[in-house]
């Protein structure tokens, strides 16, 4: 199934898997697809269990043992007139398709921040 357009979306390959969740197409999107590339088609979207976080667009991604890793993101009302920076740290457990409740984290997070890139060092 091939998923609708969008902007400010994340992605993360994993093998021959290209995976794509959410982004923003005229409201802020909370899906997932994949992309086989091994045989050139997009695989069913699957049922995400557990309670999704904060919506918002142009999060960082990346991919570490079996989750989707997310951290900030950018929201606001259809008007501008509220704008929220998010600094959480969310989770997707993608071999159970489910959200993880709760990142421990140690230290003291950084600010909100927005259509920035991240990278994992080692494993």
């Amino acid at each position: 199934m091939l998923p609708p357009g969008r902007a400010f979306h994340s992605l993360a390959t994993y093998g021959n898997k290209m995976i794509i969740f959410g982004g923003i197409s005229n409201t802020i999107l909370e899906d997932y697809y994949s992309f086989n590339t091994a045989v050139g088609t997009w695989l069913t979207p699957p049922t995400i269990l557990g309670k999704f976080p904060s919506k918002k667009e142009k999060q960082s991604c990346v991919l570490f043992d079996m989750m989707l890793v997310f951290f900030g993101g950018y929201n606001c009302t259809p008007d501008f007139e509220y704008e929220i920076y998010y600094n959480e740290i969310t989770a997707l457990n993608i071999e159970h398709m489910k959200w993880i409740k709760e990142i421990k984290t140690e230290g003291k997070l950084p600010k909100g921040r927005f259509s920035h890139t991240a990278s994992l060092i080692g494993s």
